[in-house]
C-alpha cells in the first residue's frame, strides 16, 4: 500500500455567489480508468467533508491508500482504500456539474472493514430560487463489510435553501431523492459528495458511477530505469536502477536484474531483490564473459503492476581477477521496504 495523493475539503469550495464549474461533457456509457490520482477527471475528485452537517468543525483528512484488492474489486485490480482517523469525517468523492439532471443516477462500490456509516451532501441552484440561494441536501448512508453498491442519488436527503453569503438556511425543509427533487424544481448547476467513515471505520472504494460513466480506481504507472557507472573496457560494470511513478517521484522499491542469455530468448534471474540505498537507486556489479543484455525488474506491488527497464547491453569482461556476476556494490546502505510513510498532503 501506499500513500498517493492529496485530499481537499469541500467545504471551502461550497458557498460561493455563483458556481463555478466545467461545461459537462456529453454522456457516455463506459468505464474510465484512475491511475492512482485523487482528481478523476476534471470535475470530479476525492474529498472529506464533516458528518453531523456541512458547515460542521473537524473534520480531518483521511488517509488514502491504493490495494490490490481487497478481495475481488467490483473493476480491475485494485481500489482506493481511505483509512480516517477519527469518527465524525466522511471521506468520498464529489462531482461538479452545470447540469444535475444530465449527471445521472450516482453510485459507489465499497468495502469497509466493519459495518460504515456515512454521509451525501447536494448542492444545487434551481431556477426557482431567488438570486444568491441555493439548496443544500443531506442523506445519510451505510453499509456493511463487504463489497456493495451503494445508491447515492436514491438515498432520502433533507433539502432546505441557503443564502450563500451568510449561510443561513431559508424556509422549511423537505425530504426527496436527489433525481425527484431536481424533478420538481427544474435543472441547474451544482455538485453531489457522498463518502464514508463518519463513525471511523475505514473502507475500500471503487467503480464510482455517475449516469453512464464509472471510473475504476487502480494504480499508478511505474516504470523502472536501468544505467551504468563508467568502466574501463573489459573491467567489470556497476549496474544502477530505479523505479519511479509517473509524475517522476522515486518510489525506492527492491529490484531484481535479469539478464538474456546469449544466444536465447529467455530472461533469466541474476539476483535476488536488492534493496535501494538511500538515494533510493539499487546497485550491483557484473562481470560478464561475453557480451550480455541486462535489465531490472519491478515486481508487482500493491500501488502498481510490475515491469521491467529497456535492456542494456555489457561487454564481457577481459582483464584479469573479474567481480563475481551479481556482486552488489558495498556503497549504498540499503534501506527497507517501501512502506506507506509519504506525506498524505504531497501530491
Amino acid at each position: 500500500m501506499r500513500i498517493v495523493g492529496r485530499l481537499v475539503a469541500a467545504a471551502a469550495v461550497a458557498c460561493a455567489a455563483s458556481v463555478a464549474l466545467v461545461v459537462p461533457a456529453t454522456a457516455a456509457a463506459d468505464t474510465l480508468v484512475v491511475p492512482g490520482t485523487t482528481a478523476l477527471d476534471d470535475r470530479t475528485f476525492l474529498t472529506y467533508v464533516p458528518c453531523a452537517g456541512f458547515f460542521g468543525d473537524g473534520a480531518t483528512p483521511p488517509g488514502l491508500r491504493i490495494n490490490r484488492g481487497p478481495q475481488a474489486p467490483p473493476l480491475g485490480q485494485r481500489s482506493f482504500g481511505l483509512a480516517v482517523a477519527d469518527t465524525g469525517t466522511a471521506a468520498g468523492v464529489v462531482r461538479q456539474t452545470l447540469s444535475m439532471q444530465l449527471m445521472g443516477q450516482v453510485s459507489m462500490s465499497v468495502n469497509p472493514e466493519s459495518a460504515s456509516t456515512g454521509v451525501a451532501y447536494a448542492w444545487y441552484i434551481s431556477p426557482d430560487l431567488p438570486a444568491g440561494q441555493a439548496w443544500l441536501g443531506r442523506a445519510e448512508l451505510e453499509a456493511a463489510p463487504g463489497w456493495q453498491r451503494v445508491e447515492v442519488s436514491a438515498a432520502s436527503y433533507t433539502w432546505r435553501a441557503y443564502d450563500l453569503a451568510t449561510r443561513q438556511p431559508q424556509g422549511s425543509a423537505s425530504t426527496a431523492s436527489l433525481p425527484d427533487f431536481i424533478g420538481g424544481h427544474g435543472d441547474g448547476p451544482g455538485y453531489v459528495m457522498a463518502g464514508f467513515g463518519c463513525n471511523g471505520a475505514s473502507f475500500n472504494l471503487d467503480a464510482v458511477s455517475y449516469g453512464g460513466s464509472t471510473f475504476d480506481l487502480e494504480g499508478f504507472v511505474a516504470t523502472t530505469s536501468i544505467a551504468a557507472d563508467d568502466a574501463a573496457p573489459g573491467r567489470p560494470v556497476t549496474l544502477r536502477g530505479w523505479s519511479e511513478r509517473d509524475t517522476g517521484r522515486r518510489l525506492g522499491d527492491p529490484l531484481v536484474l535479469e539478464r538474456l542469455v546469449p544466444g536465447t530468448s529467455r530472461w533469466e534471474a541474476v539476483t535476488g531483490p536488492i534493496l535501494a540505498g538511500a538515494d533510493t537507486v539499487v546497485r550491483t556489479t557484473v562481470a560478464p564473459e561475453v557480451p550480455t543484455h541486462y535489465r531490472w525488474r519491478m515486481g508487482e506491488a500493491e500501488y502498481a503492476d510490475a515491469n521491467v527497464s529497456e535492456p542494456l547491453l555489457v561487454d564481457a569482461v577481459t582483464a584479469e581477477a573479474p567481480a563475481q556476476e551479481g556482486s552488489q556494490s558495498p556503497s549504498p546502505s540499503p534501506s527497507p521496504t517501501p512502506e506507506q510513510t509519504e506525506d498524505p498532503r504531497r501530491p
